[in-house]
C-alpha cells in the first residue's frame, strides 16, 4: 500500500510518534563514554574506513558515510564493515533520540528503532519495533531479542550522542535487514532523559546504507517545504505535511494544504470502501462532507456525498450541487486501501464544508466489500485541524 514503504508520515508524518512511552523492558548500560568535541557536524565521507570505536565520540572520518537533517538538526553516520553495521546519531538536545528504520507504515508501523539516552554519564538503550503505528516494544516483550552489540554515549554542549553495533541481518524477527537501496529511517528526539517525554522534533529521510559517500537528499515534513502531493494512490514518507492514526478504527489520515488546495490521503485497513466525513453537525452524520471510494479490479471509484440526515446522504449532484474532486487515485495491498484526492478549500458548493483553520470533527469509516450497500467495518470520529498539528480524538 505504502510506496517501498516508509509511513507517516507526514506523514515518520509522521503521525508519527517515536516518544511518548513509558519506559519498559530490559535496559541496556554503559558508563565509560567520554565528553564529545564539536563532531556533531563532522559529515567527512571516506571509503577506507574500518570498524568504527564505539566510544560515545564521533571523530573526523570514523564513518563512513553521514547525513545531516535539517528538519531535526540531526546526523546519521555509518559504516558498513563486512556483517556489521556501525551506526552514530546526533540531536540538538540532552534527551533521548531514536533512529526507526524501514518502517512501511502508516506512521511508523513496521519500523525497526533503536531509541536511548544518556543519564548522569551513563547510557541507556533499548531495542524496539513498532508494533502499531504509533506506539512500540521492546523487542523482548515481542519475543525476540535484544540485537545490538555494542554501544555507548555522551552530552555535551547541550546535545546528545549514541553509537551502536549491529549485525547487517540479526535474524530476530523484530528487526529489519540492512540491505542495499534506499531505506526509509526516522529520526526524532526528546528534551528529557526519559521515554515520557514528547519529541522536540521528527522526520523521515532517505538513506543507502551501501550507496556513495555523498549526503542523501531527505524531505522535511513541514508546511513550509511540503508541496503538492502525487495523486498516485501511494502514499510515500513526508508526500504529506500532517497525518494522524485513529485507533479505533486503524485508519490513517494524511494532509497537505498548500495555496488555496487541500491535498487528503486516507488508509483503511480493509479492501473494501472507505469515507472520511468533514465537519457533520449531528446528529450522527447529518451535515457531513462526504468522500466515498473504493479500489475494484485496478480502477478507483470515488464519489462527493453530503449528509441529508443523520443516518443517510446523497451524492452532490443528486442534492443540485456538483462533484467537487479535482483529482484522486487509489490502490489496494496487504488487504487495505488507500485513496487520495484534491480538492479546492472552499469548493464553493453549498454542499461541501470550507476547510478553515480550527479543529473540525471528522469521521472515518470503512466496509469489508467493494460497493455502498455492505455495512461499515468500523467508523469513528476524530478532531483535526488541518491548518495546525496532527488530530486525535475527540
Amino acid at each position: 500500500m505504502l510506496k517501498n514503504a516508509l509511513t507517516l508520515s507526514t506523514v515518520f508524518l509522521l503521525v508519527f510518534a517515536l516518544g511518548g512511552l513509558v519506559l519498559m523492558g530490559s535496559l541496556w548500560s554503559k558508563s565509560d563514554a567520554h565528553a564529545i568535541e564539536e563532531t556533531a557536524s563532522n559529515t567527512d565521507q571516506t571509503e577506507a574506513v574500518g570498524p568504527a570505536q564505539i566510544d560515545g565520540q564521533i571523530a573526523p572520518d570514523e564513518y563512513a558515510r553521514s547525513a545531516y537533517d535539517e528538519g531535526t538538526d540531526m546526523t546519521l553516520y555509518w559504516t558498513v564493515v563486512e556483517d556489521k553495521l556501525y551506526l552514530a546519531i546526533s540531536s540538538p538536545a540532552a534527551g533521548w533520540l531514536a533512529v526507526g528504520l524501514d518502517p512501511d507504515g502508516p506512521l511508523m508501523r513496521n519500523g525497526d528503532i533503536l531509541m536511548g539516552y544518556v543519564l548522569d554519564g551513563e547510557t541507556i538503550l533499548e531495542d524496539h519495533f513498532a508494533d502499531t503505528p504509533t506506539g512500540h516494544k521492546t523487542d523482548l516483550e515481542l519475543g525476540g531479542s535484544d540485537s545490538v552489540l555494542a554501544y555507548a554515549g555522551s552530552e555535551a554542549d547541550g546535545g546528545t550522542i549514541i553509537e551502536m553495533e549491529r549485525l547487517l541481518d540479526t535474524g530476530d524477527e523484530f528487526d529489519k535487514p540492512i540491505v542495499a537501496g534506499e531505506m526509509f529511517v526516522q529520526l526524532a528526539y526528546g528534551e528529557a532523559d526519559d521515554w515520557t517525554s514528547y519529541h522536540g522534533d521528527r522526520n523521515t529521510i532517505v538513506v543507502d546504507f551501501f550507496g556513495s559517500g555523498e549526503e542523501v537528499p531527505m524531505t522535511v515534513e513541514t508546511d513550509a517545504t511540503a508541496g503538492a502531493s502525487q495523486m498516485d494512490g501511494q502514499i510515500v514518507p513526508s508526500e504529506y505535511a500532517h497525518a494522524t492514526y485513529d485507533d479505533g478504527t486503524d485508519m490513517a489520515l494524511y494532509w497537505t494544504v498548500v495555496e488555496d488546495k487541500l491535498y487528503l490521503a486516507i488508509s483503511s485497513p480493509a479492501a473494501g470502501w472507505l469515507a472520511v466525513g468533514l465537519d457533520p453537525d449531528g446528529p450522527l452524520m447529518r451535515n457531513g462532507d462526504i468522500l466515498m471510494g473504493y479500489v475494484l479490479d485496478g480502477e478507483t471509484i470515488l464519489e462527493d456525498h453530503f449528509a441529508d440526515t443523520p443516518t443517510g446522504h446523497k451524492t452532490d449532484h443528486e442534492l443540485g450541487g456538483s462533484d467537487s474532486v479535482l483529482a484522486y487515485a487509489g490502490s489496494e495491498a496487504d488487504g487495505g486501501t488507500v485513496i487520495e484526492l484534491e480538492r479546492l478549500l472552499d469548493t464553493g458548493d453549498e454542499f461541501d464544508k470550507p476547510i478553515v483553520a480550527g479543529e473540525m470533527f471528522v469521521q472515518l469509516a470503512y466496509g469489508e466489500a467493494d460497493d455502498w450497500t455492505s455495512y461499515h467495518g468500523d467508523r469513528n470520529t476524530i478532531v483535526v485541524d488541518f491548518f495546525g498539528s496532527e488530530g486525535g480524538a475527540p
